[in-house]
Order: C-alpha cells, then sequence, then structure tokens
C-alpha cells in the first residue's frame, strides 16, 4: 500500500523553485531589471548578421546599453528595406552635464536633438572577427549629414551611418557602376584581346625567330668575341701615338727656339747692310752715272737682296707666331 504524499513537503519544493528563480533574476538581470533605461531606435540600410538582441552598445569602447529589439521592414511602393534595431542606454552610463547638473541623455528631447546636431551617429561594428558577432557603436561623426529614416514612431531615432566596410563596398560599387556607365568596356575587351593576338603572332613569328636566330649567332661568333681585344689593342696604339706626336712637337719647339734666336741677329744685320748698302749706292751715284749700265745691275742686286731679306723676315715672325707650321705647312687663308 502507497504512502500519501505530503502537502507540506511538496510546498517546501516549489517555494524553494520559486526562491532560485527569483534569486537568479536578481542576480543575472537584476541591474538592469530595476533601472530606469532609456529606449532609442536606429535604422540599417545592409546586412545584420551578426547582431543579435543583448548584444552591445558602446560608446568609444564603453559599454552603455544592450539591442532589444530587431525587426525588418519594408515599402511596398519603393521595394526597399530597412531594419529598424531597439536598444536601451543605461541612465547612469551615458549622462549629459548642464550648468553643473546631470542629466540622463534623453531626459529632453532638447538635448538629444543637440547631440544629434553635433554629429552623434549610430554604426555597426565587428566586436568579434572569430565569432562575427556585431556590436552597435554610438560616436560623434560631426562631418556626417543626420538621415532620418523612421516614420511615426514613438521612439526617438538616432541617425545611422553606413559601417566602414559597408562604405568601402559601397564605393566599390560605385566605382564599377561609373566605369559601366562611362566606359565601352565590350570595345575595350575587343581592343585588348586584338592587341594580345598581334603579340601572339609577333612573338611566334618566324621572321623573329630568325632575327634572334641570326642576333644570337653575331654575338657568339669569333670576330665579335675578338672584338674587345681589338678595341683594347687599337686604344693602346692610339695612346702610343698621341705620346709621340706630344713629343716630336716638343722636339720641334727645342730645336726652333735656337734656330729663331740666331736668325734675329742676321736679320738685323741684313738690315744694316742694306742701308750701308744704300749710303753707298748715293755716294757712288755721281761716279755711276757715266756708266749707266753699272749703275743699272748694281740697282738689280741690291732690290733683289732687299727681297730676300724681306722674305726671310716674314719667315721668322710666321714661326714666332705660329711654330707648328714648320710641321703643317702655311694655313690656307
Amino acid at each position: 500500500m502507497s504512502r500519501k504524499a505530503s502537502p507540506t513537503l511538496i510546498g517546501a519544493f516549489v517555494l524553494a523553485a520559486i526562491a532560485l528563480l527569483v534569486a537568479g533574476v536578481l542576480i543575472f538581470g537584476g541591474q538592469e531589471l530595476f533601472r530606469d533605461t532609456q529606449r532609442f531606435v536606429t535604422y540599417f540600410d545592409g546586412s545584420v548578421q551578426g547582431l543579435r538582441i543583448g548584444s552591445n552598445v558602446l560608446f568609444r569602447g564603453v559599454r552603455v546599453g544592450y539591442v532589444t529589439d530587431i525587426q525588418v521592414t519594408t515599402d511596398e511602393s519603393m521595394l526597399k528595406y530597412k531594419i529598424p534595431v531597439t536598444f536601451e542606454i543605461l541612465p547612469d552610463a551615458m549622462t549629459v552635464m548642464t550648468d553643473g547638473q546631470v542629466f540622463p541623455l534623453s531626459a529632453t528631447a532638447s538635448r538629444l536633438d543637440e547631440m544629434i546636431k553635433a554629429g552623434l551617429r549610430t554604426q555597426l561594428d565587428v566586436e568579434s572577427f572569430v565569432t562575427g558577432q556585431l556590436v552597435v557603436n554610438l560616436d560623434m561623426h560631426p562631418e556626417t549629414e543626420a538621415v532620418f529614416r523612421g516614420q511615426n514612431s514613438q521612439l526617438a531615432e538616432i541617425p545611422s551611418i553606413p559601417s566602414g566596410i559597408q562604405q568601402v563596398l559601397q564605393r566599390i560599387q560605385d566605382f564599377v557602376a561609373n566605369v559601366q556607365q562611362n566606359v565601352p568596356v565590350d570595345k575595350v575587351v575587343e581592343t585588348l584581346l586584338s592587341a594580345l593576338g598581334g603579340f601572339n603572332e609577333l612573338v611566334n613569328s618566324p621572321d623573329l625567330r630568325a632575327s634572334l636566330a641570326g642576333a644570337n649567332q653575331l654575338i657568339n661568333s669569333r670576330d665579335t668575341q675578338a672584338l674587345p681585344a681589338r678595341l683594347r689593342a687599337a686604344i693602346v696604339d692610339l695612346h702610343a701615338t698621341t705620346r709621340d706626336a706630344r713629343a716630336l712637337i716638343g722636339n720641334v719647339d727645342r730645336r726652333l727656339d735656337p734656330a729663331l734666336e740666331r736668325a734675329l741677329p742676321l736679320m738685323e744685320q741684313l738690315e744694316g747692310t742694306l742701308k750701308e748698302g744704300e749710303v753707298v749706292l748715293s755716294l757712288a751715284r755721281g761716279q755711276l752715272e757715266s756708266n749707266p749700265e753699272t749703275a743699272a745691275q748694281l740697282a738689280d742686286a741690291l732690290r733683289e737682296l732687299e727681297r730676300s731679306a724681306r722674305a726671310i723676315r716674314v719667315l721668322v715672325d710666321t714661326l714666332e707666331r705660329k711654330p707648328e707650321a714648320l710641321i703643317r705647312g702655311k694655313s690656307k687663308p
């Protein structure tokens, strides 16, 4: 015969279970359960994969709240989708100080509007690359425009901006669209294929192969291999010839200077002799008048002697100015 269960024992177990449940709620969610939280909404256009209810809301790395709801809405006329994300901000985590007093972020609508005008925006960011979990980042972006996407929302909306990855993808999409719109891709591809075909024909042409074979044969020929040695020998010969020419010019200069020094006194002596001859001719003129033939012969002899003296003088002057004329000869006018 079975024993009847004690109502007292059953009641004790039920009370213990209720006490454990209340303790768990107080321990794990009590802090946020009894806090006066502030709720906001933000809208994202792109994918929010990795964002879930309970995901953190951060302000410059500080946890200030958590996500409470994620939905998908669409505009049938435009066929565009947007994702409203509702999140709560703990009042003690993010406050506004005015005139020495501290107020919650959304204590008044005017303070929130001022912060939005100053650049308060939401943005998705990766919290963990391992799990792919996302967070909602709150930060100031004064260079961006505040775009409100909500209509008839009972919650205060904080505008969102694309994430860094979304911005890069959007720029790539815009670039591709611009290229497709302004660049004739088909013609470019056709021209490129034609150029590649021409290059292939050039590379595989028999003429190019024959030219390369001829160039290879020319480079590896004995005459071409011996050319550097011949060139070095020619340079050595040229240096030797230049050295000999310099020595010859030096010898000519050394020998020409003494000759010029000896020729100058002779020229002076010859000029003196001519002057004496003129004196003698004037003295003997009276005596030679009686013998005209002798006078004429004597005059011719003196004129020849004068021309010879002038020629020698010109030669000496030329050698003084241009000693190399003795080797090269008289320069042409």
